[in-house]
Parts: C-alpha cells; structure tokens; sequence
C-alpha cells in the first residue's frame, strides 16, 4: 500500500517537473523574434543615410559608454583601495587602545587612543560609503553601455536590412573613430 502511494507520488513529482520543463521550453522558443534570412530591402537611398547615420550615432554611444565604464572602474578601484587602507587603519588603532587598556602603566593614556579608534571607525565608514557609490556607478554605466551595445547592434542590423547591399557595405567599412 505505502509502496503505491509512494510510486504515485514520484510519478507526479517526475510528471510535473517534466510539464513545467516542456512548458517553459515552448515558451522561451516562442518568445525569441525570428529573424528572417533574405536580400535586404531596396529602399530609398534617404532611409539608408539615416540609418547608417543612426548606426554612427549608436557607435559613438557605445564609445562614450565604454570610457564611462573604465572611468568608474578607476574611480571604485580607488576607493576600494581606501576602504582597505581605512580597514588597516581601524585595526591598529583599535590594537594601540587595547595595549594601553591593558598596560596598567599607560591605562590613563587609553582614553586618548579610544579617541583615534572611534575616529579610525567613523573614517572607515566613510570609505565605505564611497566604496557602495562608486560600485553603483559603475554598476550603473555597465547596463548603460550593455544598452548601448545593443542599440549598436539594432542599428547595424537596420543598416542591413535597409540598405542595399552596395549601400550597407558602404556604410559598414566606415565606422566612426572611437
């Protein structure tokens, strides 16, 4: 008895993760646009200057986007070296204040190293907080130059598909200077 319902449940275990599988499956296909193979379209030549001149814009988005990255990688590099050296620095202070604490002969002096401790905790903070900005920024710009990259892309495949084939070549092997 305990066997069948055990043999039950497995199957609608296995069943219903096999469902989900194939309905996800089906659903992932379906939402992924199709792109049709084909000649590109023979549109007037204007249509084609405006996309090429859109793919340009586009290009030199992604330029600007990309040095944004390396400018705020820089910039959270730099804090984070701060926030190590702020790290360090809360630690010896906090190792000197233990020391005098300890040291019944310099104890009365503890006072003035608790001082340099909180100050050392309140600087490393502060690091901190530069560190967490500096890491959304740059978190910031990368999604930013992902768009741009695929605005790039999108506006290639207009080129594509509006130009003619002499046409886009042409626009094509003239990128702009980055």
């Amino acid at each position: 008895m305990e066997t069948t319902i055990d043999l039950i449940v497995v199957v609608s275990v296995v069943g219903g993760v096999a469902a989900a599988y194939i309905t996800g499956y089906f659903l992932q296909a379906t939402a992924i646009p199709i792109q049709r193979p084909g000649p590109p379209m023979d549109n007037a030549p204007e249509d084609c200057k405006a996309a090429c001149r859109q793919w340009q814009l586009a290009q030199l988005a992604r330029v600007t986007a990309e040095r944004a990255v390396q400018t705020a990688k820089l910039l959270a590099d730099a804090a984070k070296v701060s926030a190590d050296k702020a790290f360090w620095l809360q630690i010896s202070a906090l190792a000197l204040w233990l020391a005098f604490a300890l040291n019944p002969v310099l104890r009365g002096y503890a006072i003035y190293l608790n001082v340099l401790y909180l100050a050392a905790v309140a600087y490393y903070i502060v690091c901190l907080g530069k560190l967490d900005a500096a890491l959304k920024d740059l978190e910031k710009n990368a999604l930013e130059l992902q768009a741009d990259y695929n605005a790039e892309n999108n506006a290639r495949m207009l080129v594509i598909t509006t130009c003619t084939g002499e046409q886009a070549d042409d626009c094509l092997s003239h990128p702009q200077p980055g």
